[in-house]
C-alpha cells in the first residue's frame, strides 16, 4: 500500500493492474478505492463502490450546503472540514477523497448559538458522552441528521483537536476561508495552511492510518516556503507542534517525501521525542487493527505522541466510554441538570 501511496504523492501513474482481494480489502477498509481507481490500480469491486461513494458524496454536499445556508441566515460563521472541499483542494473533484460524515466547524463561543440555530431547524444532538466530558475534554457535538437527509452523521467541532492536543483557539481560521465548489454547492473550506493543520492532528489522533498520511502529503507539496512559516507559528500558538511534527515526518518517511527544514522548529525535547518514536514505530503502517484494539489504539496515541501525562483523565473516559460507563454518567446528567448539552 505504500508503494501505491507515494506513486499518489509523486503523482506518478503506474501501469494499469489487477490487484488481489486482499489488496482491494485493504484500500476499501482505507478509503480509498477511488483514488486506486484513478491511478490504474484495478478490481472487480471498484466500479460499484465508486458509484456508492458518488452518491454518498451528493448526499454530504447537500447537507453540508444545507447546514452552511442555515447557520449564515443566523448570522453564524462556519466552515466545512475534510469531507468533499478538501478533496477538490487535493484532487480536483470531490469523490476521490470520500467521505462518510458531515463536519463543520464552529468558532467557540458561537458554539451555543450554532447549535440552537441548528435544534430550530429541525436538528437534534445524539448523548454520546456526558456533559462534563463533551465540553472539557472533547471536540464535536454528533447530531442525527439534517432534513434534507437524516441517514447522514453530522458532526459540529468547536476545535480541530481534543483538549489533549491543542490548547488555543481557531477563531483565526475564519479569516482565513476560501469557498470551494462542490457540485454546485459553495462550501467555505480552510485556505491550505490551516488544512495542513487540521490534517497533521487529524492523522496523529487516528494513529497515523494511511489516508490520514496521504492528505498530510497532497496538502504540503502545495505549500510554498512562506506558508510552511505560516503553518510553524500556527501549529505553536494553537499547541499542536508535535502532532504537526509527526504527522508531517511521519507522512514523509512513509510516503517518500522530503519534509521542509522548517517542521524542524516543531520537534519535542528529546525525552518526548523518545517516548513517542517508540510509540509510533509500533503502530502498524496499513493502519489495519483488530476491533478490540482500534480503539485503545485510537484513544492513546495522541497521549504518547504528546507525552502529556494529565491527558489520563480524558484517555480514561474514552476507553470505558462503552457501552455502560459513559450512559450512567449522562443519565445522572441530565437528571442533575435538564439543560444540558445534549437534551431537547
Amino acid at each position: 500500500m505504500l508503494v501505491f501511496l507515494s506513486d499518489v504523492v509523486a503523482d506518478r501513474r503506474p501501469r494499469e493492474r489487477e490487484v488481489d482481494d486482499a489488496f482491494a480489502g485493504l484500500l476499501r477498509g482505507a478509503g480509498l478505492t477511488v483514488a486506486a481507481s484513478r491511478w490504474g490500480l484495478r478490481h472487480h469491486s471498484f466500479a460499484a463502490l465508486e458509484r456508492d461513494l458518488f452518491v454518498r458524496t451528493s448526499r454530504v454536499e447537500r447537507v453540508s450546503g444545507w447546514i452552511v445556508e442555515t447557520l449564515a441566515k443566523a448570522g453564524l460563521r462556519c466552515a466545512t472540514i475534510k469531507g468533499p472541499a478538501l478533496a477538490v483542494q487535493l484532487f480536483g473533484d470531490d469523490v476521490t477523497r470520500p467521505s462518510s460524515d458531515v463536519d463543520v466547524l464552529v468558532p467557540r463561543h458561537e458554539l451555543d448559538a450554532a447549535l440552537g440555530a441548528l435544534r430550530v431547524a429541525g436538528m437534534r444532538l445524539e448523548a454520546r458522552h456526558a456533559a462534563w466530558y463533551e465540553r472539557r475534554w472533547h471536540c464535536h457535538a454528533v447530531l442525527d441528521g439534517a432534513p434534507p437527509d437524516r441517514s447522514l452523521p453530522v458532526e459540529i467541532h468547536w476545535s480541530i483537536a481534543r483538549p489533549g492536543l491543542t490548547h488555543g483557539a481557531v477563531d483565526d481560521l475564519f479569516d482565513h476561508l476560501v469557498d470551494v465548489e462542490c457540485s454546485g454547492h459553495r462550501l467555505p473550506a480552510p485556505d491550505l495552511g490551516w488544512q495542513l493543520l487540521i490534517c497533521a492532528v487529524h492523522a496523529t489522533q487516528h494513529f497515523f492510518m494511511p489516508r490520514p498520511l496521504l492528505d498530510v502529503a497532497l496538502v504540503a507539496r502545495l505549500l510554498d516556503e512562506r506558508r510552511w512559516r505560516a503553518v510553524v507559528d500556527g501549529a505553536r500558538s494553537l499547541g499542536i507542534g508535535p502532532a504537526v511534527y509527526y504527522a508531517t515526518t511521519v507522512s514523509a518517511a512513509r510516503l517518500g517525501w522530503r519534509a521542509p527544514a522548517a517542521v524542524e522548529a516543531l520537534r519535542p525535547e528529546p525525552w518526548r521525542e523518545a517516548i513517542a518514536r517508540r510509540a509510533i514505530a509500533r503502530l502498524p503502517v496499513t493502519g489495519v487493527l483488530p476491533r478490540d484494539k482500534l480503539r485503545f489504539v485510537k484513544a492513546v496515541t495522541p497521549v504518547l505522541t504528546t507525552a502529556a501525562p494529565w491527558l489520563v483523565v480524558g484517555l480514561a473516559y474514552q476507553l470505558t466510554d462503552r457501552p455502560r460507563v459513559a450512559d450512567a454518567l449522562w443519565r445522572r446528567q441530565l437528571a442533575r441538570r435538564p439543560a444540558a448539552i445534549g437534551s431537547s
